[in-house]
């Protein structure tokens, strides 16, 4: 009888491997994670502000080829105008979590990013009046519970307090992009169901760049400078890190086109735990085999919110 049953399993996940979104959004995750660790390395000595306006620049160049792929016939002034608030908030979220990204410690930090599908459900109730069902709040719970658990690994604390929680700048600035994110998902949900995944991109990191590079000169002003800096010292990096940021959210598109949005981000925030587990092993951080717990159950709640 088990024999029997760990052969449908098996079956199962051959039948699910075999399915190209899956393939899709497992290659985003991976992607993300791989992301994540050179981002950590390059914001030890960079930043975060030029970084990010400096990524969305190149990132938006290298998407220009996708401009032969692409199809405008299907954009409207009200997509046009959803996408640039949407991507605002998308060039905000990336800037507030590459400040955690640099601050915190990357078994931190990649687990927190499962924050955003939090956030969801509050924001479809709000302003959709949609209900919250038992599930999503069993979900949230659990996304809490890891939150609260990476908040005692941060500071070695014994003893949990919510005003700690609240202290901790850069955890609450990862969170708020977390809440920013949310606002970029709901965007994107819209924008795929009318837009293929070319156009959108193209149109996305347009946004993107643009209003990366206002907050910049809002908040730096020598940013012209700072830029110039960064490229001469990074730009590398900087490139590898954009390139495949594109590769990822075109993966992650197709993923999104092959299957249901819900099943695709799920198997995306794999990269929280794949992050987790080289952080240990690249930058030799504390505590991993608990973190990744804690990624895992954070995980768990990630798949009960999407898949509810």
């Amino acid at each position: 009888m088990l024999n029997v049953e760990l052969l449908q399993i098996l079956n199962s996940l051959t039948a699910l491997g075999s399915q190209q979104w899956f393939l899709f959004a497992l290659a985003s995750a991976v992607i993300t994670a791989i992301i994540a660790v050179m981002e950590k390395r390059l914001l030890q000595h960079e930043h975060t502000l030029t970084f990010s306006a400096g990524h969305a620049l190149l990132a938006f160049l290298l998407s220009l080829p996708l401009l032969f792929f692409a199809d405008f016939s299907k954009v409207t002034p009200f997509i046009l105008v959803m996408m640039y608030f949407g991507m605002f908030a998308a060039a905000g979220a990336f800037w507030l979590t590459a400040r955690g990204v640099k601050h915190l410690e990357m078994s931190i930090s990649s687990p927190l990013t499962v924050v955003n599908l939090a956030f969801i459900p509050f924001l479809a109730f709000f302003f959709l009046g949609e209900r919250l069902s038992l599930q999503q709040g069993a979900g949230i719970f659990l996304i809490f519970i890891g939150v609260v658990a990476l908040e005692f690994f941060q500071h070695n604390s014994k003893l949990f307090r919510f005003s700690d929680l609240l202290r901790d700048k850069y955890l609450v600035l990862t969170i708020i992009g977390g809440l920013l994110y949310a606002v970029t998902a709901i965007v994107d949900k819209v924008s795929l169901s009318t837009l293929d995944p070319f156009t959108y991109l193209v149109i996305a990191h347009f946004f993107i760049a643009i209003n990366s590079l206002l907050i910049m000169a809002f908040l730096d002003h020598e940013f012209k400078k700072d830029l110039r800096q960064l490229f001469s010292q990074d730009a590398k990096t900087v490139f590898v890190v954009s390139l495949l940021s594109i590769v990822q959210r075109l993966s992650l598109a197709f993923a999104i086109q092959g299957a249901f949005v819900s099943l695709a981000v799920a198997v995306k925030k794999l990269s929280s735990l794949f992050a987790t587990i080289m952080a240990g092993r690249l930058f030799h951080e504390r505590h991993i085999v608990q973190k990744t717990l804690v990624s895992l159950i954070m995980i768990a709640g990630a798949a009960l919110l999407v898949l509810s």
